[in-house]
Parts: C-alpha cells; structure tokens; sequence
C-alpha cells in the first residue's frame, strides 16, 4: 500500500463528498439516502485502484483507510464550503423559505411557528461545532457504503492471488 496514492485518494473522495454536501442547490442529491456521499467514497476507491493501474485486488484494509481519510478530508472540506458560503450569503436557507412561503395564499400556523424558532437558533451564527460533529459522523459512514461497493465491484472479475 503507498500511502502518497492513499491520502491523494483519500482527499480526492472527500473533496467529491464535502462538494456534493456542501454546495447549496446540489446538496439535494444527499435526499436520496446521502448518495452524494456514497458517491464520494466510491469516487476515492476507484481513484486509488486507477492509480494502482489494477495491479492487485483491493483489501477490505485499504477501502477502510481510504474510507476514514475521505471522510476526514470531506468533513473538514465541507466545512469549508458552508462557512463561505455563510460569510458571502449569510443563512440563505431562511430566506429560500421564507420566499417561497410568501407566495402561498394562507401558511399554516405551524409553519410560521418554525420560522421563527429557525431564525431564533440561527441569530448565534455559523455552528462551527456542530456542523463539524455532524460531519465526522455521517461521511465517514455513507463513504465507508460507497467504497465497499465499489471495492465488490472492482474486484469481481480479479483473480484471487495466493501466498
């Protein structure tokens, strides 16, 4: 294992994750049971096994390292990204809603309610703490999905080499 073709991959994944994640608009692809982070993960993987240039078949060892740096990398990466884009549009968010509220014809009180309870917690700030916690825990899980699918499907058609 060269562990310079592992933390290129590694980051390689977690930039594809931390993108798919953080950018707005884009981000709705995680609806669909957080593929855009199972999608990160398989990305690193099969980066890794290009830049081996298929020499070996890949061990659960080396799509669970390659599992952790890509969530690591993607985590601090996304990180990133929704702190730039706090500081260039503030809580964007809130506003998306509150437009397309005001083109209902009656909003339901209950809605209204959270709003106002969303704009209450979003006064603090940009939650540095808590977005980073939520990231180290979902993308090293949903990438550790996509890169042992992708390793099932890569190594299908490999013979398996004995020592």
């Amino acid at each position: 294992m060269d562990n310079q073709q592992v933390i290129t991959s590694s980051i390689i994944g977690g930039s594809v994750a931390a993108l798919l994640t953080a950018i707005p608009f884009l981000n709705f692809i995680n609806c669909f049971c957080c593929i855009g982070i199972i999608f990160g993960g398989a990305a690193g993987l099969f980066y890794y096994d290009r830049s081996i240039q298929y020499q070996d078949i890949i061990s659960p060892a080396i799509a669970i390292t390659l599992v952790i740096g890509s969530g690591l990398a993607g985590s601090f990466i996304a990180l990133f990204i929704e702190w730039f884009i706090y500081l260039n549009f503030g809580h964007w968010e809130i506003d998306f809603l509150k437009n397309l509220l005001e083109n209902l014809e009656e909003i339901p009180p209950m809605m209204e309610d959270m709003i106002a309870d969303l704009e209450a917690e979003m006064t603090e700030g940009f939650l540095w703490g808590s977005i980073l916690l939520q990231n180290l825990i979902i993308m090293p899980l949903f990438c550790l999905f996509g890169a042992l699918i992708t390793r099932a499907v890569l190594n299908r058609n490999r013979p398996v080499q004995m020592s």
